[in-house]
């Protein structure tokens, strides 16, 4: 990155060389944009130092402009003008020429996604250059200074897309003129000064001026909040409107460096939510006995199954042969607790032996019955 660096700075002032101009101007431009480059590089290196997190470091916050924002700036256009330029009064001829004007503005940030942001300007811009390379294809004088003045109230419609405080800026302006004036003359004649006081305008000139550009920018954050960012930016033009249709050509492309205060004016975010309060559960399990009453054991649901099933009893109980006591083989355990699920899988002839003890069950269930008992004799 710092080899990039050095090689543009090398291109700026070849370039700017290529323009005919004084040593004091070459050597001032040249000072200049290659400290505005080195100061670009500076930023970026900083920052792809400062961006990288270390190893579990938490992400740091968005410190970029990426809600409603406004903002005020200035800085200096470029202006590098080029063209066959004829003035008709004196047919002279300008090819190359230079000069450097002020440049304000208010903007708007509109945010539209995650990165992407709409930006309206307001703008005036000073657009003049000098011309010292005048000469003339006829007989004649030659005037090799030569200056114009314009000066513009536009907007411009510009597109965002940020990445880590940087950004970059493209889009059209479109202006009107104010001012469009010229001068010409010999040595110590035709400056800016002449024609910026000059009342003849650009023959041939239009009163709309329109431009297409891209360039790059970097929001620096000034307080803790992230809400006040100072941006210095760079942005390079294309014209649309040739100053002099009727004359040849004119037409300024412009490099402008500019810097801007930029104010967070968007609402704030909605606060999280409250934390909810804790769910609190209670579960209890119970049992379900066959008679349907329920106890504080669960049952498994195989011992709380239902069986139905149907035997034959008879109504008697046989004694033994001259006895008149009850056989033990008939079950007598209705007065310590019988129920009837106890002769589930027993035989007919166990359930008639169980005998007694169900029909005391039954005569605890069933209370309004009533019973016959008769005793016979084997005789």
């Amino acid at each position: 990155m710092l080899l990039e660096c050095v090689e543009r700075i090398t291109f700026f002032p070849h370039y700017i060389n290529y323009y005919v101009m004084s040593t004091q101007q070459r050597k001032f431009y040249s000072l200049f944009l290659s400290s505005i480059v080195l100061a670009l590089c500076f930023i970026s290196f900083s920052s792809e130092a400062y961006s990288q997190p270390m190893t579990g470091e938490t992400p740091k916050e968005v410190s970029w402009p990426h809600r409603l924002t406004l903002g005020l700036g200035a800085g200096l256009n470029l202006n590098f003008a080029s063209g066959d330029y004829t003035i008709p009064a004196i047919q002279n001829t300008y090819s190359k020429g230079f000069g450097a004007a002020p440049t304000f503005f208010a903007l708007l940030e509109i945010p539209l996604a995650e990165s992407w942001m709409l930006v309206p300007r307001l703008h005036y811009s000073d657009y003049s250059a000098s011309f010292t390379d005048g000469k003339i294809s006829t007989p004649g004088t030659v005037y090799p200074n030569f200056a114009y003045n314009v000066q513009t109230i536009g907007v411009d419609i510009l597109g965002k897309y940020a990445f880590s405080g940087f950004h970059i800026l493209f889009g059209l302006s479109f202006a009107t003129m104010i001012k469009k004036t010229y001068a010409y003359g010999l040595s110590g004649a035709g400056t800016s000064s002449d024609a910026s006081s000059s009342p003849n305008n650009l023959p041939g000139t239009g009163s709309l001026y329109a431009t297409i550009g891209a360039g790059i920018g970097y929001d620096i954050p000034i307080n803790s909040k992230h809400s006040v960012w100072l941006t210095p930016e760079a942005f390079y033009s294309l014209p649309l409107t040739n100053l002099g249709p009727d004359n040849g050509s004119l037409k300024v492309s412009t490099l402008r460096i500019a810097l801007s205060v930029k104010f967070d004016v968007g609402s704030e975010p909605p606060p999280p939510p409250p934390p909810s309060a804790p769910l609190e559960v209670s579960v209890s399990a119970k049992g379900i006995l066959p008679n349907g009453d329920m106890t504080n054991e669960p049952i498994i649901p195989e011992q709380a199954s239902r069986t139905r099933s149907s035997m034959q009893m008879l109504p008697y109980i046989f004694f033994d042969n001259n006895s008149a006591t009850i056989p033990p083989r008939y079950s007598r355990n209705g007065a310590t607790g019988f129920s009837e699920m106890q002769l589930a899988g027993k035989d007919e002839m166990e359930v008639n032996h169980a005998a007694m003890d169900i029909w005391r069950a039954r005569m605890k269930q069933y209370q309004e019955i009533t019973i016959k008992d008769t005793g016979c004799n084997s005789n």
